[in-house]
């Protein structure tokens, strides 16, 4: 974990010189991150599809099933999912991106919280990047929330309902949007430092998701199902 945060704070530093502001140098390390893991967040995205499908059709299978005895009825769900390649080989696949984001996260994070340098620049409205982005006083402290709106964690609620609203259900409830509050309670008072990190891939995400879309649009129906 520690040669991966001095690789993080060195990329920054690189990024910092050229742009001259270290909320540049941490938004362009999101792009230039995106970028790299691209032909393996696609690769996950053609898993997740085929998984998905996959799943809804061994549903359709299980409950069909007319069998009586338990033992039987369990061994004739798991020869469904062996059938239509549930496993967790492949389930792990279609979570790849996921899987290789975490520990990038989670050392950007410990690198920025404990990198002394965020407490002395400023980006935009924010002017210590180791704290909450803070656009305004609210006049009273909230628990967990702070004493303080802030914005960064607004525009990655209004980013992640964006995509929900896009992408994910095709009948949308007010339970659709629990995951965009879960993050926007959950992230609220992180540094501004990491919101600006996190804020910018979710963003990015949003066109990974249109031009997946796109390309996949243009595939015949026999490459569209399948799946290296």
């Amino acid at each position: 974990m520690h040669t991966l945060s001095m690789l993080i704070i060195t990329v920054i530093e690189v990024l910092e010189r050229i742009t001259h502001s270290y909320g540049m140098g941490i938004l362009l390390f999101a792009v230039l991150l995106k970028v790299v893991l691209l032909p393996v967040t696609f690769y996950g995205m053609r898993w997740q599809e085929h998984f998905k499908k996959a799943m809804s059709k061994a549903t359709e299978e299980i409950a069909a099933i007319t069998v009586s005895d338990p033992a039987a009825h369990d061994d004739e769900i798991l020869r469904i999912y062996r059938k239509n390649g549930i496993n967790f080989v492949n389930q792990c696949k279609a979570l790849l991106p996921l899987l290789i984001q975490l520990p990038l996260l989670i050392a950007f994070y410990r690198t920025v919280v404990h990198w002394d340098v965020m407490e002395t620049v400023s980006f935009l409205w924010m002017q210590d990047m180791s704290r909450p982005d803070n656009l305004y006083p609210l006049g009273i402290s909230l628990p967990w929330m702070g004493s303080s709106v802030n914005l960064l964690p607004c525009m990655l609620f209004a980013v992640n309902a964006t995509e929900v609203v896009l992408f994910h259900e095709p009948k949308l409830q007010l339970k659709s949007f629990s995951l965009p509050l879960i993050f926007f309670f959950l992230f609220y008072p992180f540094p501004a430092s990491c919101m600006i990190f996190w804020v910018t891939l979710n963003v990015l995400h949003l066109p990974e998701l249109f031009l997946f879309r796109k390309l996949r649009a243009g595939l015949p129906q026999t490459e569209k199902d399948a799946v290296i």
